[in-house]
C-alpha cells in the first residue's frame, strides 16, 4: 500500500468529527505522519501528498481545535470527502 493509500486509511471514519470543535490529535498533519508512521522529518513530503488529495477531491481540511495538540491555537485539522470515505471503503475492503 502507497503512503498516499495509507493516509486514505487513516482518514477512514473522520467524516463524523466535522461537525465538531475538537477532533482527535489523529486528523491533524502530525497526527497523520505518526499514524502512518512517517519520520517527523518527511513533513513536507506528506503536505505534498495531503494537498494532492485535496486536488483530486479526496480529503478537505478545517480549521479546528486538535485535542492533545499543543496550545489553545486551532489547525488544520483533514477529514475525508464522501468521494474519499467512498475510495476508503474500497481500500479496506481489499485489504480484507
Amino acid at each position: 500500500m502507497s503512503r498516499y493509500e495509507e493516509i486514505i486509511v487513516h482518514l477512514e471514519g473522520s467524516q463524523q468529527f466535522l461537525a465538531k470543535w475538537d477532533v482527535p490529535f489523529s486528523l491533524s498533519e502530525a497526527g497523520i505522519i505518526q499514524g502512518v508512521g512517517v519520520e517527523p522529518a518527511s513533513r513536507s513530503y506528506v503536505n505534498k501528498l495531503l494537498n494532492q488529495l485535496q486536488d483530486e477531491g479526496l480529503v478537505s481540511f478545517d480549521k479546528k481545535h486538535i485535542l492533545g495538540g499543543s496550545g489553545g491555537r486551532r489547525r488544520k485539522a483533514y477529514f475525508l470527502t464522501d468521494r474519499g470515505q467512498a475510495y476508503a471503503a474500497q481500500l479496506m475492503e481489499a485489504l480484507a
